[in-house]
């Protein structure tokens, strides 16, 4: 009977601590300082860092072209990518969703050229992946 005891409590206790190493193996994968840019602002007149979603978001403005296609057949919409700033800042289209190919397409091309980011970091100062989901909306004038 103490030997079953023993090894029940033995088995919980093994159980326990691999579970535990899993949770700081876990741990470490969970960014505490997020990817960030620098961008020269023009009023300051310096590189300011700014934030990924400001970084898209500048990107955008500076880069978006409507595609020729979309804009000859009328086609509208948003496209979500799914984003990830990997251990080197590099910045990776995942996926895109959003219906309409020739949209996907442009918003995954936008990206092509972004230039590479300071990477998230964990509680160690470990350069972390990092995901995102961004939309882009593709909207024509009336």
């Amino acid at each position: 009977m103490k030997t079953i005891y023993l090894l029940t409590v033995l088995s919980l206790l093994i159980g326990c601590l691999s579970v535990q190493a899993q949770e700081k193996e876990d741990a470490l994968l969970i960014p505490v300082k997020l990817p960030y840019c620098s961008i020269f602002d023009t009023s300051a007149r310096k590189m300011v860092d700014r934030t990924v979603k400001e970084c898209l978001d500048y990107w955008v403005v500076m880069h978006f072209e409507y595609p020729e296609k979309a804009l000859k057949w009328g086609v509208q919409g948003q496209v979500v990518l799914d984003i990830v700033i990997d251990k080197q800042g590099v910045l990776k289209i995942k996926g895109a969703e959003g219906g309409d190919p020739i949209l996907e397409k442009a918003a995954i091309d936008l990206f092509k050229n972004f230039p590479p980011m300071y990477p998230a970091k964990n509680i160690k100062g470990e350069a972390v992946d990092c995901y995102y989901k961004y939309p882009i909306n593709f909207r024509l004038k009336d």
